[in-house]
């Protein structure tokens, strides 16, 4: 009992593969236009993120001390043992809120 066209798809043009294609023409003027209109919205975005980027205020300190023989904090030595350390620095110029602080750990892995 075989039926024929019974395991064929759909007739649609997407099953098919007869989807009409965007097929541009790359004329110069065309292109040109269109890098340049790139250019326009990218330029000033891009003079934004470095204005931006300008105003981060980055300090830093290293408090480990750790070749140091006067140390400020003998983190990872005995000199700070059982004692508070109190870091002092000066900040180049004036930073709107909110201000944000990071620090770094080198070195140490959480798994092991």
């Amino acid at each position: 009992d075989v039926v024929p066209g019974a395991n064929r798809p759909p007739d649609l043009a997407l099953r098919q593969q007869r989807l009409k294609a965007w097929k541009p023409i790359l004329d110069p003027t065309w292109v040109i236009a269109a890098l340049l209109i790139i250019a326009a919205i990218f330029i000033p975005v891009a003079f934004k993120l470095n204005a931006m980027s300008n105003e981060i205020v980055e300090i830093r300190q290293q408090y480990d001390a750790y070749d140091d023989p006067a140390p400020l904090c003998g983190i990872n030595t005995t000199a700070n043992a059982g004692r508070r350390c109190t870091l002092e620095f000066t900040v180049p110029r004036d930073m709107d809120p909110p201000v944000l602080v990071h620090y770094v750990i080198s070195g140490f892995y959480q798994n092991q």
